[in-house]
């Protein structure tokens, strides 16, 4: 009796059994490419969301915007510049709270990011706007 047939069987078996595998395996453990990394942009706005909710959270964005309106601008010196300069380190923003801009660090390019939040400061509702641009990207 031949048992060739078998054993050719037997290793086709084994070869896509392999291949199956394989195919899993890159599947699996190849990520694809982030859209982080290529649109910075989107990061920013990401970024500057999580900023303007970390602040609510902790109670102290009403409080930026009631000091704004109250004294009618921020200066460079306020909590709030100072919390974003360090959660925003490339970038440069502008910060407006309804139609008003109440400080900014430049004028805006061409790719921007927006990020809204609403907070109620003395009995108001205010719209935050924090508009973010990084002063060098790529492409511009």
């Amino acid at each position: 009796m031949d048992d060739k047939g078998q054993v050719y069987v037997y290793e086709a078996v084994i070869v896509v059994l392999m291949i199956i595998v394989t195919v899993c395996f890159l599947i699996t453990f190849i990520s694809p490419p982030s859209i982080y990394q290529s649109n910075p942009i989107f990061n920013l706005q990401t970024m500057g969301d999580d900023v303007l909710r970390t602040m609510d959270s902790k109670g102290s964005l009403s409080g930026y915007v009631a000091d704004a309106i109250a004294n009618g601008g921020i200066e460079e010196t306020d909590s709030i510049v100072m919390s974003l300069n360090k959660a925003l380190p490339d970038a440069s923003y502008q910060i407006n709270i309804g139609q008003k801009t109440y400080y900014g660090t430049g004028s805006p390019g061409n790719s921007t990011a927006l990020s809204h939040y609403l907070v109620i400061a003395d009995d108001q509702l205010y719209d935050v706007q924090l508009l973010m641009w990084y002063s060098t990207l790529k492409g511009e």
